[in-house]
């Protein structure tokens, strides 16, 4: 074989291995991100001393409501949290091609994930 050929074939070999050491450092990032976000039961809120003020004197339904309300919000920013987890891991595995059965998975992926938060968000 020519040299030419030779060092082309390298090179490409050398630029595939680049390219999958690049993917499996995006994907670490992203498992370090992702894994290292403290889960909703693990954050404290402390409110601050006027808030605290106007509890002690609401009236019981409307401390029911309010607890209620903060039940709600929880829940949907849990459901957010898996969607946007989610959404980084569709991000994290795009195809490099634009054309093929792969892509079409892909773009079907992601436009499910991106509904799935829409409806989430609109309720």
């Amino acid at each position: 074989m020519p040299d030419n050929v030779k060092n082309n074939e390298t090179e490409h070999e050398n630029d595939h291995e680049q390219e999958h050491e690049q993917e499996l450092d995006i994907l670490e990032d992203l498992d370090a991100n992702t894994w290292s976000e403290p889960r909703n039961r693990d954050i404290s809120f402390d409110p601050p001393i006027m808030d605290k003020k106007l509890w002690n004197s609401m009236f019981k339904p409307a401390k029911k409501q309010d607890k209620n309300i903060r039940r709600v919000i929880y829940k949907v920013s849990s459901a957010i949290r898996l969607i946007d987890n989610t959404l980084r891991m569709v991000y994290a595995s795009k195809p490099e091609s634009t054309d093929g059965e792969t892509y079409k998975t892909w773009l079907q992926m992601e436009q499910t994930v991106l509904n799935s938060r829409a409806l989430i968000l609109d309720q």
